[in-house]
């Protein structure tokens, strides 16, 4: 599991991971991850947490199949491309049993709709068989009661987003290692506004 914190509202949407992630084979973390990127084409922020492999997969997907512009359409059609990804992924011969991560994966979309001229999101998990779920306007994953605390003590999106990754980072180091989720590297805020993306550094950890 990754940590995310995520913002949909009337003029913006925006996804804040960081860049750890945990091997699959070896359980050992890494400061490489790339769980968040941007599709022009389709005006969407595309993360996931989970199985690399089956993101790819699923990237894949709608960059050569996916030609509609409207996040809506693309969520019509977004369950089918998941699932046919998610089997692709389990049938491979060459992939790792995930014994030192997830059971599952959940995938994030949000993004800008130019026929209704509003911002839109929703969240796919691969144990409801990515029926898509409506993001509400501001989202921590996991559900820590710490980081929902610190997201208190400061009016600033910013703020919040970072003192969610600061505040899951002091819960889990108390745990033993095996039992962590993995929290470290950068944590970068991915932005998305009507005619505009972009990527801020909001912290990183030593």
């Amino acid at each position: 599991m990754s940590v995310f914190h995520i913002y949909k509202g009337e003029d913006f949407v925006s996804v804040t991971s960081d860049t750890s992630h945990i091997m699959a084979q070896s359980g050992t973390e890494a400061m490489h991850a790339k769980k968040t990127t941007f599709l022009p084409s389709n005006n969407l922020i595309l993360a996931s947490s989970g199985h690399t492999g089956f993101f790819l997969k699923y990237y894949q997907a709608l960059f050569l199949r996916m030609e509609q512009s409207d996040p809506y359409r693309v969520n019509d059609m977004s369950p089918a491309l998941m699932q046919r990804a998610w089997q692709l992924f389990q049938q491979e011969e060459d992939v790792v049993p995930d014994t030192n991560g997830p059971g599952g994966t959940m995938v994030y979309q949000l993004g800008y709709s130019p026929d209704k001229d509003e911002f839109c999101g929703w969240r796919y998990y691969s144990g409801d068989d990515f029926e898509p779920q409506e993001m509400p306007t501001e989202w921590v994953q996991p559900v820590r009661q710490e980081a929902l605390e610190s997201m208190e003590t400061s009016p600033e999106l910013r703020e919040r987003a970072a003192a969610v990754f600061r505040a899951t980072k002091e819960v889990e180091e108390k745990k033993p290692k095996e039992k962590r989720i993995a929290v470290g590297g950068t944590v970068w805020m991915h932005t998305l506004k009507r005619g505009a993306y972009g990527a801020e550094r909001l912290h990183v950890f030593e």
